[in-house]
């Protein structure tokens, strides 16, 4: 939310955010963790809320759902429990990803995803790390390298779309991949084992304003 509330004034735009945690964007789709209060918001996202709002850009991101490091199952409407590296997981985030961004495009709105950045096991937490250790070597972590399946999806979207981007941050966030340092020009990256500090995205406004511009996702 910071890094967007930075950019939306420099290209002339107004910023809405509907989030809820432990919610995803696709619409349909679940956190088997998730509780009633995700299917309620999401009704209301592609809902009253889209059409209030009346988007010419919508961005949409979560948290990795498929990263070996912290896999997190998920349910969907008709479906049990759906564990990730399954055909069916794949199958079913596809679906519900595809539906939703077309949804969106069928408004009239540009879709921007942020694909999920590498993150580590909850036990291997940075930020607690860096409370316990001396140097920032002890808290560094190595990230999965292969694109993950639910990468591919949005990437194929993206592939198959004018106006569908998908944004790869993994070098932004771990310059020196596959190696992810807790600091990035002083800077404390992670708040904890999946989340980016409201600090750290500040900086990635720059470029993500150029990304914006360049790639005709908004004119200045």
């Amino acid at each position: 939310i910071p890094l967007f509330e930075g950019l939306a004034p420099r290209l002339g735009m107004g910023f809405s955010a509907a989030v809820l945690p432990q919610c995803p964007w696709p619409h349909g789709l679940r956190y088997a963790s998730s509780t009633q209060d995700c299917v309620d918001a999401q009704a209301a996202w592609y809902g009253a809320v889209i059409e209030a709002i009346d988007p010419d850009v919508v961005v949409l991101a979560h948290r990795a759902v498929d990263d070996p490091a912290s896999p997190v199952p998920v349910v969907a409407d008709g479906t049990g429990w759906l564990d990730p590296g399954t055909d069916e997981f794949e199958s079913i985030l596809r679906d519900h990803a595809t539906r939703t961004v077309d949804f969106l495009r069928d408004l009239g709105a540009r879709v921007v995803v942020i694909e999920p950045v590498p993150i580590v096991a909850s036990e291997d937490d940075p930020v607690e790390c860096l409370s316990l250790e001396v140097g920032v070597a002890p808290c560094r972590f190595v990230a999965n390298r292969s694109t993950l399946p639910s990468e591919q999806i949005t990437r194929d979207l993206a592939a198959t779309r004018d106006d569908v981007w998908s944004v790869d941050l993994d070098q932004a966030t771990c310059p020196h991949l596959p190696i992810c340092d807790p600091l990035v020009d002083g800077v404390v990256v992670r708040r904890d084992n999946t989340h980016l500090t409201a600090t750290f995205v500040r900086t990635l406004v720059d470029a993500m304003e150029a990304y914006f511009v360049e790639n005709g996702i908004v004119s200045r």
